[in-house]
Parts: structure tokens; sequence; C-alpha cells
């Protein structure tokens, strides 16, 4: 009897150790995103904006992996006849943006992986033209497909 215990509790542990393991980079945590400033200055059109759009994913399953962007988009142009501005007109975005990618190997250290996400922009703009103050709020629902190539470097990322 104590053997067959003893056997019996050998193998749950093996089954209970094997489910523990990891394969892939299942478990492995990622951080992207998208940062930009621009600006542009004619003469008589001055135009600022920048992005910022950090974004953390977790791979759920050995070649796929889920994720979140959360970030704002802000802008600003001027309008100016000789030394008077004419328009001004502001933006400012909030984005939340969930997403999902698929990774397919090509071979050794390089990956292909496609990407669907679902940004959400809620923000407002603000037209001052002439001296007359106009708001505007402004929701945006965009599905944005993106395919790339990916390289991993390192075999183990831990």
């Amino acid at each position: 009897m104590k053997k067959i215990l003893l056997i019996a509790g050998i193998a749950l542990f093996g089954l209970t150790s094997n489910a523990q393991e990891k394969k892939g980079l299942e478990g492995t945590t990622w951080v992207a995103g998208q940062f930009s400033f621009s600006s542009n200055d004619n003469g008589t059109v001055k135009t600022t904006s920048n992005t910022v759009l950090p974004i953390v994913g977790y791979f759920v399953a050995p070649t796929t992996t889920i994720g979140l962007g959360v970030g704002f988009i802000n802008g600003k142009t001027e309008t100016t006849t000789g030394n008077v501005t004419q328009t001004t007109s502001e933006s400012s975005t909030f984005v939340v943006q969930p997403l999902i990618r698929k990774y397919w190997g090509l071979g050794g250290k390089f990956f292909f992986f496609g990407q669907a996400s679902l940004p959400m922009t809620f923000g407002k703009n603000k037209i001052n033209e002439f001296s007359n103050l106009r708001l505007q709020i402004t929701n945006f629902l965009v599905i944005h497909i993106k395919v790339s190539i990916w390289a991993k470097f390192r075999q183990n990322l831990n």
C-alpha cells in the first residue's frame, strides 16, 4: 500500500511540475511605445505636436500576446497674417489602445508578427478665430491592423 501511494505521489508531483514549465516566451512581459515631437513654421502657419503612448504586453501563450497602450496626443496650430494671429487651434486627445499579437517564427531568432489593435481616442479641439472661441468634443474608434518583423537576439529573455 505504501508503494502505491509513493508511486501515485511521484506521478502527481511530476504532472504538476511539468505544468509549471514555461514554453517559449509564455509568461514574459514586454514594453514598447510611440513617442514623437514635431514642429513646423513656414512664416504664416506654425504647427507643433507631440505623442506619448507607452504599451505593455504579456505573452499568454508561446506565440500569442495581449497588450495595452495608454497615452496622449497634443497639437497646436497658429495661423498669422503679418504680425497678427488670425486662428489658433489646439487639440488634446487621450488614447486607450488594447491589442493582440500573433508571432510566427522565420527560423532562428527572427519572427513575423501580425497585430490587431483597437485604438480609442477621446479628446477636445479648441478653435479661436478672430477672438471667437469654439470648443469641439471629438471621440473616435478606429480598428488598426499592423504587420511587422521582429528579431529576438537572446534565447532566454528572463
